[in-house]
């Protein structure tokens, strides 16, 4: 019998005012959050870790790449719980080093910021997922999900949220597919989004 896995992702496009608050009320309510850097770590395992949303390296613009030239993804981060254990592979390469991988086990999840390219008008889509079929893992994933979706909104036939500071200010941006250089047609349509503040007045 195959059993079930208990994959999630969201999918959004924002600039760092829609979410960069109501992650830190998060990070406060349970007590404290780590972001653990998705990066290259070789010969030690030594990784680059903060403590809130707010230090993330260039969290809400991504720049030019340091190697090629061309525009990359957002930095990605491996979320979990203060004081909790996250688990990572030792994978020895051909030259005989040793290179050190993140495992979205445990009570990691993935986080992937949104954000504006850097000296441009075009925001990058960004995610939340996890793999994870740890308990932990899943109350994250719903945690951090309700958070960060509290300023945003799906368009009426859509399936990837959208910014308020983004839907306010739609004539300004363009929330491209893949780069600056993607063919304007392929930009996510937000044109007839209308801001609805969520939840209703009692009379």
């Amino acid at each position: 019998m195959v059993k079930n896995m208990r994959g999630r992702q969201t999918h959004f496009y924002a600039l760092k005012e829609d979410f960069i608050e109501n992650i830190k009320e998060l990070e406060e309510k349970l007590g404290g959050l780590q972001y653990i850097k998705d990066d290259f770590y070789y010969d030690i395992p030594k990784f680059e870790i903060y403590d809130t949303i707010e230090n993330l390296t260039n969290i809400g613009t991504v720049r030019e790449g340091t190697y090629d030239g061309n525009f990359h993804s957002q930095w990605r981060y491996f979320v979990l719980r203060k004081g909790e254990e996250f688990e990572y592979k030792e994978v020895q390469l051909l030259d005989g080093r040793y290179r050190y991988d993140l495992k979205n086990t445990k009570g990691t999840i993935i986080f992937e910021p949104s954000g504006l390219y850097y000296d441009t008008n075009c925001v990058i889509k960004g995610h939340i997922a996890t793999v994870s079929e740890d308990e932990r893992s899943q109350f994250l994933f719903k945690e951090f999900k309700k958070a960060l979706l509290k300023k945003m909104q799906l368009p009426k036939f859509g399936t990837l949220y959208v910014g308020k500071s983004l839907i306010e200010n739609k004539e300004k941006y363009r929330l491209v597919y893949g780069s600056p250089n993607s063919p304007i047609d392929a930009d996510y349509n937000i044109s007839d989004m209308v801001w609805k503040e969520k939840g209703r007045k009692k009379k």
